[in-house]
């Protein structure tokens, strides 16, 4: 058997190589004119402290996280990626456009960077925003592999004074895979850690003992939030850091980066209200907003003045409530950033178990057959009928929003059509079975949406176009930690087809 992996392995690596060749001839011509900017990574295992105990992390240039990578847009990037460990590594490039070669995916686009080797990625920058970038292998990104990644514009497009990139994480003094096998044995040790567990005497006091009955049957503990216990949550590698060197009225653009490996954060700030410009390396419409929640993996860009009398605090508070990190920019007494109460859990299962979620084990009858995996199953998400009237704004921002007057409410349809993964937020637009629900009661889901985002330029695809509708069911088992799409797991999984010359809208629909 290990022979056949072996020629599986050497097929994928000689398909890589002749892509890269190929790769090389088409863009030879083309980054003669571009300015060459160089960078070298160095990555390696070093003994660590970042809460209270000293253990091994994975370093990249020696510290965690990795350095600031500042280009301009339309550069050519190089960027040299030492191994230094004895095993395998790789370097994802999170939202970059660039060819597939280069994406950094091992074993799928791109060769995994052997022990005691260097691999060359290089690439024009057509671009520019906040970036960042990670391993793609195994569990070293929760282990320190992880930086982020900036290109600025040509031409300005924002005034202010400086810059200060601030890169979230979550940190674990446990071996990620131990963490990953604990996940998976269906307990709720780390909620009991961090004292966000619901105790079943709790849960009897305030009326919710069949809501927590409702959530055994679905294969739940209790309402989930967060899974992992963290000692310690970060920016810039610390619990708490100070950026003195920044004076009273300066403008400041703060870039920031979600770079934890299961953490979403409430951000806040203190101080004069913070001026939202940027998503995921896109500038939007400018806005007012403290209080903004971001998800792993999102950035956000936001231009804050520093207080005349004191030094502002940035603060991230972790989802669930289980812990902060503050940043602290000026000189002088702190100006404290507003607090973001803890969830409360018991209430949110009671407000659940009224709730058809086609969740949990209902998700689990969900099992096609191998020819039916990517076919629609409309009786456990979106009718497409409903879905083909969904009605695109002309002013449509980058979060699009849906016509409800138009759709079918005889089942919860997740329909909010999202750029990037929120899935914890996309409740908000649930409709429900149970009439006596309303939506207002539902301030755990509703209170927070990502209407404020809206696009400078339009974004609606050409009405001319074909489109072509895939709807992914988000299913699995929450007790063991299992995931799937369809109701197939990714080790059985096949191809999405996308068709040229088409439009496709994929709906994630998370039961």
């Amino acid at each position: 058997m290990k022979y056949i992996y072996k020629i599986k392995e050497l097929k994928l690596l000689v398909f890589l190589l002749i892509s890269q060749a190929i790769f090389s001839q088409s863009v030879e011509g083309n980054v003669d004119n571009l300015p060459v900017h160089e960078y070298t990574l160095t990555i390696k295992k070093g003994m660590v402290n970042k809460a209270g105990k000293i253990v091994e992390g994975i370093t990249v240039n020696g510290t965690i996280p990795g350095p600031v990578l500042e280009f301009t847009e339309g550069e050519y990037a190089v960027i040299y990626v030492k191994n230094e460990m004895t095993v395998e590594t790789s370097v994802h490039w999170h939202g970059l456009l660039l060819p597939n070669f280069y994406d950094g995916v091992p074993y799928l686009t791109t060769p995994p960077i052997k022990p005691g080797t260097t691999f060359k990625y290089e690439f024009a920058l057509n671009q520019s925003g906040t970036y960042w970038y990670h391993s793609h292998t195994m569990l070293q990104e929760q282990s320190g592999v992880y930086g982020s990644f900036v290109i600025k514009p040509k031409t300005p497009t924002l005034e202010y004074d400086k810059e200060l990139v601030l890169m979230l994480s979550d940190w674990t003094n446990e071996k990620p895979h131990n963490v990953l096998r604990n996940l998976k044995r269906g307990n709720e040790w780390y909620s009991m850690k961090k004292g966000t567990s619901t105790p079943l005497n709790k849960v009897i006091r305030r009326g919710a003992f069949g809501a927590q009955l409702n959530f055994w049957r679905q294969r739940m503990e209790g309402a989930d939030v967060a899974d992992v216990y963290y000692p310690a949550f970060l920016i810039n590698g610390e619990e708490t850091i100070e950026y003195p060197e920044f004076n009273p009225g300066e403008k400041i653009r703060l870039r920031i980066i979600d770079g934890a490996a299961s953490t979403s954060f409430w951000m806040t700030f203190g101080g004069s209200m913070p001026m939202l410009v940027s998503s995921d390396g896109l500038d939007v419409v400018s806005v007012s907003k403290n209080k903004t929640f971001i998800g792993v993996a999102e950035t956000y860009d936001f231009i804050v003045t520093v207080p005349d009398d004191g030094k502002m605090e940035f603060r991230i508070t972790a989802q669930d409530g289980s812990g902060q990190a503050s940043a602290f920019i000026g000189k002088g007494k702190v100006i404290p950033a507003i607090d973001v109460t803890r969830p409360d859990k018991i209430g949110m299962m009671k407000k659940m178990a009224k709730m058809d979620m086609k969740m949990g084990a209902h998700a689990l009858k969900f099992q096609p057959k191998k020819d039916e995996r990517y076919k629609i199953k409309a009786e456990y998400g979106m009718q497409m009928g409903d879905m083909k009237d969904m009605n695109m704004s002309e002013n449509s921002s980058i979060k699009e929003k849906t016509d409800h007057s138009k759709m079918n409410h005889s089942a919860m349809n997740m329909t909010k059509s999202v750029s990037k993964n929120k899935s914890s937020m996309q409740m908000k637009d649930a409709t429900v079975k149970d009439s006596d629900i309303k939506m207002g009661e539902m301030a755990m889901f509703s209170e927070y949406n990502y209407d404020y985002l809206k696009s400078l330029k339009k974004t609606n695809y050409d009405k001319s176009l074909p489109v072509n509708e895939i709807l992914l069911n988000l299913t699995g088992n929450m007790n063991r930690y299992i995931w799937s799409m369809n109701g197939v797991p990714l080790s059985e999984a096949d191809n999405i087809k996308i068709k040229g010359g088409a439009v496709t809208r994929i709906t994630f629909n998370n039961l």
